[in-house]
């Protein structure tokens, strides 16, 4: 999961390659090494993307080492290395001929950007024997789903009292993800985009936002699900797919909720997520079932 306040994470350690170089004779055999293509497109909603380093064949000697460095580049879009984005190593190590090694870029203010260009060189290898592909243009332009990305208003009533807090949207692998609301920062909802629709998962443990121990209960996800208030005033919770559609001017973004239903927040078994044990907060009913995407300026 991408979340929990109960669970430590432990990160295995990482073996840097760089220092384990093999110093036997000239490497033989038939490996090339290069980019996947002279023209790389990527999107502008996220703050990473990485650029992979493709190897064929095979050579007697691993890793292959692989020095990067950022080329000339004046035509439309020309991007500025270390105002506009940044490569965070300019050398890349192949450990093996399965590996997938790639040149990570940080784009520095992806927002600010409809479209940035750069061109990438692989200056020098060792222990392959050939260069593939040299040069690629790197273009990275903001799609649908990107122009959607960024911070959005939600305000209504939650629990009975006037409500507002602010979400980010953002894209995660060509997925519309959602985190902050009820304030929970440790996961998101995540769903996909089409044709400017919004579908999400409800009370799919995939989408669980925290983790907490609660009382009676013990560990437990909180996951977003439908929510209402039934006719004898209890809380009544309901799982499924909810859609929502964008604004033509990506400004606006309506939820398709049935009449009478919000955002619930609800508790479920951890970590299988199979079991509702009832809900924690909400229902949280929109204004007009519809949240606003504040500005650039008033975002910052």
């Amino acid at each position: 999961m991408k979340l929990t306040k109960i669970i430590a994470i432990a990160l295995a350690s990482v073996v840097l390659l760089a220092s384990c170089e093999k110093t036997q004779g000239p490497a033989t055999g038939n490996a090339a090494v290069g980019f996947a293509s002279e023209t790389l497109e990527y999107g502008l909603g996220s703050e990473y993307i990485k650029i992979p380093i493709v190897t064929t064949g095979e050579t007697s000697v691993y890793p292959i080492k692989v020095t990067v460095k950022v080329a000339a580049y004046s035509g439309d879009f020309a991007a500025v290395e270390d105002v506009d984005y940044m490569i965070t190593s300019k050398e890349i190590f192949v450990a093996s001929a399965e590996s997938q090694p790639s040149v990570e870029v940080k784009i520095i203010n992806p927002k600010d950007a409809d479209e940035l260009r750069f061109v990438l060189e692989i200056t020098e290898q060792s222990n392959a024997q050939s260069i593939s592909v040299k040069n690629a243009t790197v273009i990275c332009k903001k799609s649908d789903l990107d122009r959607i990305c960024g911070n959005w208003t939600a305000k209504g009533q939650n629990g009975g009292a006037s409500y507002s807090e602010t979400w980010k949207i953002f894209n995660e692998g060509g997925k519309p993800c959602i985190t902050g609301m009820w304030g929970e920062t440790d996961g998101w909802m995540e769903g996909t985009f089409e044709n400017g629709g919004l579908t999400f998962e409800l009370g799919a443990v995939q989408n669980a936002l925290g983790a907490y121990n609660f009382s009676g209960i013990g560990p437990g996800y909180v996951i977003p699900m439908y929510g209402r208030i039934t006719p004898e005033g209890r809380v009544s919770g309901a799982t499924g797919e909810i859609t929502a559609t964008v604004s033509e001017d990506f400004n606006t973004i309506t939820w398709n909720f049935p009449a009478g239903y919000g955002f619930l927040l609800g508790v479920f078994s951890y970590p299988d997520g199979a079991t509702y044990y009832g809900y924690f907060d909400g229902p949280f009913f929109l204004d007009n079932n519809v949240i606003t995407k504040i500005p650039k300026v008033a975002a910052e």
